[in-house]
């Protein structure tokens, strides 16, 4: 075998080889890069002496840009005022209508890493039960957001409010 063609031939070699392992570079790269802003949004519910609130966390490690929100009240979906007028006459005897607070996100609105955004706050007249409260609260309301990383990678969060 002639010495050129040799040299040629391993020359080639090489140089699809560095073209290979530049293509798997960047491949992992953005996949890191994706990884390194994906949001995870999660839920608390805490109550005190006579308040529940409910708040969505996003404990991933980028902004999520939420996209749909809605709230789910025996399996039907219905709007922040609806919400807030159910929540009244659901729980009309036990509460504190001048201390009730629900929050809407709309398909504008973003949340950064490690931000909480408070969805239901609730205060009940003293002495309520409030375990039996979460129950009917838990086994009765749902939300569902779908939300986005900036890399436009979609995610689903869907929760009963349970804590």
């Amino acid at each position: 075998m002639d010495i050129n063609l040799l040299v040629q031939l391993i020359t080639i070699i090489t140089a699809l080889l560095a073209i290979g392992l530049t293509y798997w570079t960047i491949r992992t790269q953005q996949k890191h890069n994706k990884l390194s802003v994906s949001p995870r949004l999660s839920d608390w519910l805490h109550t005190d002496d006579s308040s529940i609130c409910f708040d969505i966390i996003n404990k991933g490690l980028g902004t999520a840009q939420v996209r749909s929100f809605e709230f789910i009240v025996n399996d039907k979906s219905i709007s922040w005022s609806e919400l807030d007028s159910d929540i009244r006459n659901y729980f009309k005897a036990e509460l504190d209508t001048k201390n009730v607070y629900t929050s809407s996100l709309s398909a504008t609105s973003y949340i950064a890493q490690n931000e909480k955004v408070c969805i239901l706050k609730l205060h009940f007249l003293p002495g309520m039960d409030m375990s039996s409260i979460e129950k009917r609260l838990t086994t009765r309301y749902k939300l569902k957001i779908e939300y986005a990383s900036l890399y436009e990678q979609v995610y689903f969060y869907s929760s009963p409010l349970e804590s």
